[in-house]
């Protein structure tokens, strides 16, 4: 690119030579008519003067041919002076030639050039001649593609060659999720980003020929004129200034507040290319302040359609703008299924394009699930779907695998049917499941107090029961998370306080029926252990023995005993601190049960802690 003052120089230089043309022969074109004047003269004279004439004839014709002589030598001269001055013109302005040319090409190519900030209206591939020796830079923008800029050296006389690769930008669909829901007649958003600021690329505004000729200033802030550059590109000119909700104005009367030029619309520039963003801040004060930057849009339109599977099922909507977001409302046409998918592409290269993770289009019913204990946390399909005691909405309708899922349950499934318009009420009981309860958190809120009034309390890291003054009580508590298959192993680790009465008696609690009323008791007393069922182990009237009292030497009479229940079916095998007492079949005990802690007190000093409880099935 010629620089401007070379461009000056040479213009002025062929002023110049037009002039000496101009005056060379405008002096000859004086010489000749007054010649012609003079001859015009002669003659008169001579008729006048015949005789005065007629004595001098040699004399006139010799002075004619000598001005003749002249006029053509002076032409010969100033003809050759200006050719000559022409010439060497010329040759001392290509003798001092400082200029190369740069050859650019792009992958893929038809990005736009930008050459040291200013668009030269070019498309790659191709060449910018005439470049001033030195270091410049180079820009090149594209549709759907991340601007790429590099630094080139021109050396005069010399082509500098540039290769630049562009990277495509990157959609990601965020709406649709994976298994959405959509129902004809809903009204919906298809959301998605692009890399690079959501396809918005920040610059300062001189890069793109924009300069802020005053900041702003306050409260009292004025928008003052932008001195916008027209790019020159042969697109369609677009409105400048959507970004952030706010619209760039050209000019703003000097005076007028910030709030005043934000409501205004009318005085919009129009550029060439992409659209032109300008940000605004709000500030504290009240007024508006510049950022100083400016983005053009590298993906302008979007084109988004419906796909099942890998086939096209409809066009959404073809060339709107990139804005991250569009507004669609299902129609009824669709078929009911499954495997949808929204895909967004570039509209000017399909080779930039997204694919949303696969929906579901139906018609929907609802679920009510209720459970026992509540709180299960509900999966439909594979899919978490909130937690029992409440309505879920909007599923679709035909059949589903329904799972309940609860901290120290067995996990519940089933099969369920939705129906269109309906609502499909479940009622599900979960069986307790494994788990282990130190009460080093001080809390016992899966336990309940169950006969007796004495007191149970978790306290340092044990759970404990304290007797009522003078009164002998059968003291219960109840594990509260449902029966269970006598498929499992059951345990704690019992210890007797030191100021207990002697013979006081504690023991673990199961197949206990959902009235609570009675249950199957393994019970230990300072060296002896035994198996009742009943009531109250400590009441013979309300209790007949499986194993009587027997007398065992694995008992610790002043420290922790563990205690510890294996269940398969009817057979049940007993131990204390790891030692079988004896296995035993129950033939009438019912194949499901509770299981709890049982301790016999007398008085107010009488304490009994139980630690380490635990319970594991054995189709775990």
């Amino acid at each position: 690119m010629l620089p401007y003052s070379r461009k000056l120089a040479r213009f002025c230089i062929s002023i110049f030579i037009i002039l000496i043309f101009h005056a060379s022969f405008g002096s000859a074109y004086e010489i000749s008519r007054k010649e012609s004047r003079d001859e015009g003269w002669f003659q008169q004279a001579e008729n006048r003067t015949d005789q005065v004439l007629m004595e001098t004839p040699t004399v006139r014709s010799q002075a004619g041919k000598s001005t003749k002589a002249k006029r053509k030598t002076l032409l010969y001269i100033v003809g050759g002076a200006v050719v000559v001055g022409g010439v060497a013109a010329y040759m001392l302005l290509s003798g001092g030639e400082t200029t190369g040319n740069i050859q650019i090409v792009s992958s893929p190519p038809g990005a736009q050039v930008f050459f040291d900030g200013s668009d030269t209206g070019l498309f790659t591939d191709c060449t910018i001649t005439e470049v001033d020796e030195g270091v410049h830079t180079i820009r090149l923008i594209k549709d759907g593609y991340i601007e790429e800029e590099r630094t080139v050296s021109v050396s005069k006389k010399e082509t500098t060659n540039v290769s630049m690769s562009l990277s495509a930008h990157t959609l990601t669909i965020s709406e649709p999720k994976a298994s959405t829901l959509w129902t004809a007649g809903d009204t919906l958003a298809i959301t998605w980003t692009t890399a690079g600021s959501v396809g918005i690329q920040t610059r300062p505004m001189t890069a793109y020929g924009i300069t802020p000729q005053t900041g702003m200033n306050g409260s009292a802030a004025r928008i003052n004129r932008l001195r916008l550059h027209r790019f020159a590109a042969n697109r369609n000119e677009r409105s400048a200034g959507r970004s952030a909700g706010r619209t760039l104005r050209s000019a703003v009367a000097s005076g007028r507040s910030a709030e005043a030029a934000d409501t205004m619309g009318s005085e919009i520039p129009q550029l060439r290319r992409d659209d032109l963003r300008v940000q605004h801040f709000p500030q504290a004060s009240g007024g508006l302040k510049t950022q100083g930057e400016a983005g053009i849009l590298a993906l302008n339109e979007v084109s988004i359609e419906l796909l099942r599977g890998s086939n096209v099922v409809q066009t959404i909507a073809a060339g709107v703008s990139n804005s991250g977001s569009y507004s669609w409302t299902v129609p009824p046409s669709l078929t009911n299924g499954s495997n949808y998918k929204v895909r967004v592409s570039c509209s000017t290269d399909s080779i930039i394009t997204a694919e949303s993770a696969s929906f579901t289009i139906s018609e929907i019913g609802s679920l009510r699930v209720e459970s026992q204990p509540e709180g299960a946390l509900i999966t439909l399909d594979g899919v978490r779907g909130g937690v029992s005691g409440k309505k879920i909405n909007r599923i679709p309708v035909g059949t589903h695998i329904l799972k309940l899922t609860r901290d120290r349950c067995q996990d519940w499934s089933e099969t369920v049917t939705v129906v269109r318009n309906q609502t499909t009420e479940i009622e599900a009981v979960l069986a307790a499941g494994a788990f282990k309860e130190n009460f080093n958190d001080n809390t016992a809120e899966y336990w309940i107090k169950g006969d007796g009034d004495g007191r149970w309390y978790p306290q340092e890291s044990v759970y404990a029961c304290m007797g009522k003054s003078d009164r002998s009580l059968t003291q219960i508590s109840h594990y509260d998370l449902g029966k269970i298959d006598n498929r499992w192993t059951y345990g704690a680790r019992v210890q007797v306080g030191l100021a207990c009465e002697p013979f006081l008696a504690y023991g673990v609690i199961f197949g206990i029926p959902d009235n609570l009323g009675s249950g199957y008791y393994f019970v230990v007393r300072e060296s002896e252990w035994a198996v009742f069922k009943g009531r109250s182990p400590f009441d013979a009237s309300s209790v007949s023995p499986i194993q009587v009292w027997t007398r065992s030497h694995d008992i610790k009479i002043d420290g922790w005993n563990a205690l510890k229940v294996e269940a398969d079916g009817k057979t049940f095998r007993f131990y204390i601190n790891g030692t079988l007492q004896k296995t035993l079949v129950i033939d009438d005990i019912p194949s499901q049960g509770r299981l709890g802690l049982i301790t016999e007190t007398d008085t107010d000093r009488d304490e009994i802690y139980f630690d380490d409880v635990y319970l594991t099935l054995k189709s775990q």
